[in-house]
């Protein structure tokens, strides 16, 4: 694998949206790394990841609380969160837990790719 790419974690429960979008990733030259459990996203350590995908409704600990508890910490308030979710007024909560930006399911892969790329710059 080539150094120097950029890490995205993806953070969601349904395996089969972790493999879609760790194969697009990859594809689009990320090195990818997935969770499936709202707890360990809020326990990740370093090295950290470039930017994070998070699912807003994820079992155990949701992705609002997640995405809170990322941006309260020192060590990961810096990291760029994209939230996604099936439902489309759930871009207020994200915006309000500190999401840096948010996606509607279904999703383009193109259109996701793209924000990624915009929330990497």
């Amino acid at each position: 694998m080539a150094k120097n790419l950029k890490k995205i974690l993806v953070a969601d429960d349904n395996d089969g949206i972790v493999a879609s979008l760790t194969m697009v990733l990859q594809y689009g030259g990320y090195e990818v790394t997935a969770l499936m459990n709202g707890q360990d996203v809020q326990n990740i350590t370093a090295p950290f990841p470039d930017l994070i995908l998070l699912d807003i409704w994820m079992a155990g600990v949701n992705g609002i609380d997640v995405c809170k508890h990322l941006k309260a910490r020192k060590d990961t308030k810096h990291i760029p969160i994209i939230m996604f979710s099936a439902y489309p007024d759930s871009i207020s909560a994200a915006r309000a837990a500190g999401a840096d930006d948010f996606i509607e399911k279904p999703y383009s892969m193109d259109d996701m790719l793209a924000k990624v790329k915009k929330n990497l710059l």
